[in-house]
């Protein structure tokens, strides 16, 4: 037999309490009376007593949690590049490797205004493995869920000279006059396509955001929207004669395919999502300048009711697209109310930009149908959903 040392048990939780509660009192007890029975005299003293070991601690927590936020600096912008690179590999990388070396993304900016241009933007990634054009855009998101400072820095970045030959961008518009002879729908789809014609390089690949490809960049026989017998190109120049390939250049790209909501995807779509949004608020600020009774600054261009009551107050300018219903209905107000012989409002003027020095129109109801009746040739169109708008002769 071999008696081993005796073993310690563990008392019931209950007794280690008032255990302790018995030392924390007795301690209270003995610091009362060394500092005469003053509590806060009791936790000064504790204070002073503190060892020189307690700041050299502090001093290494403060550094050492500088040291974690460095860390997590650093892999936050290693995880970014990753999604950067697997966003790259997940849509261009795809093709890439299909042997499309020129994948382009192109998207547009401004359908759904009542007023100014509607503008689009390519943009092409060069070289895939440089690291900077990665962080770059590991940045990129849709310009949507951007503020319009975060806008503006990224588009001074991805236009940056430096970057010359490892990325390429372009920018195109479709004017007002455009969008109102064809259609919103078509005149976006070819600022897309001329976008794309103006980059310094030729497309092998064009990824577009949304659901329908322009038609310029397509075979006749392709299909640019949903199916059905009229949705091939072909059948869309047939019945739209005025949409047939205005460019010169027959080259075309091998594929072209629609991302919807690939402004949040694609890396390229992204950029150049960024670069139609922003290009297009400073076509709108300048139009500002030209028309400061709209506030196109605040809005843009968009139908909100600032826009809509300046709209109903000044009537149209001719920054306005005429096919769209408000528009064309301030048209119908407008060519009633000077048929009803009714007086011009002093902002009119400035609205139109009539020269200050110029003098007015006599008061006669012939006068003033000259001055805010649509002109023949630009009549307002009627937006027929579904259909094409007939173009004027």
């Amino acid at each position: 037999f071999v008696s081993g040392p005796p073993v310690a048990r563990r008392r019931p939780a209950a007794a280690r309490g008032l255990a302790a509660a018995a030392a924390g009192a007795a301690a209270a007890a003995a610091g009362a009376g060394v500092v005469g029975g003053s509590r806060r005299a009791m936790r000064a003293g504790a204070v002073l007593r503190r060892p020189a070991s307690s700041s050299a601690a502090v001093t290494s927590k403060s550094g050492s949690l500088a040291g974690k936020a460095m860390f997590k600096a650093a892999a936050s912008k290693a995880r970014l590049s990753r999604i950067a690179r697997s966003a790259l590999e997940e849509y261009e990388g795809h093709y890439w490797a299909r042997g499309f070396k020129v994948v382009v993304g192109t998207d547009e900016a401004g359908r759904g205004p009542l007023a100014g241009p509607v503008v689009a933007a390519a943009f092409v990634v060069l070289d895939p493995s440089d690291q900077e054009v990665l962080k770059l855009l590991s940045t990129v998101n849709d310009s949507k869920k951007l503020s319009a400072k975060r806008r503006d820095e990224l588009y001074e970045e991805l236009t940056d000279a430096k970057f010359k030959g490892r990325t390429a961008w372009a920018i195109a518009e479709a004017s007002e006059e455009e969008i109102d002879y064809v259609n919103i729908l078509q005149a976006s789809l070819a600022a897309m396509e001329r976008s794309v014609r103006k980059l310094p390089v030729r497309a092998d690949c064009v990824l577009v955001d949304g659901c329908q490809r322009p038609p310029g960049l397509l075979r006749p026989e392709e299909c640019w929207t949903g199916g059905g017998s009229n949705s091939s190109v072909a059948a869309l120049r047939a019945k739209a004669p005025m949409l047939d390939a205005s460019s010169k250049e027959k080259w075309l790209p091998s594929v072209v395919d629609a991302i919807i909501k690939g402004d949040g995807k694609v890396a390229s779509i992204g950029a150049a999502s960024i670069l139609a949004k922003v290009h297009r608020d400073r076509l709108m600020h300048k139009l500002h300048e030209e028309y400061p009774a709209y506030a196109f600054n605040k809005h843009m261009g968009y139908g909100t009711k600032v826009h809509m009551e300046a709209l109903k107050k000044h009537g149209p300018c001719p920054a306005h697209r005429r096919s769209f219903a408000p528009v064309a209905a301030a048209y119908d107000a407008q060519a009633l109310q000077a048929a009803a012989g009714e007086a011009s409002t002093p902002v009119r003027k400035s609205v139109l930009r009539r020269p200050a020095a110029a003098a007015l129109p006599a008061k006669t109801p012939e006068a003033k149908v000259t001055l805010r009746a649509v002109p023949a040739e630009k009549k307002p169109l009627v937006k027929d959903a579904g259909k094409f708008s007939k173009a004027r002769r």
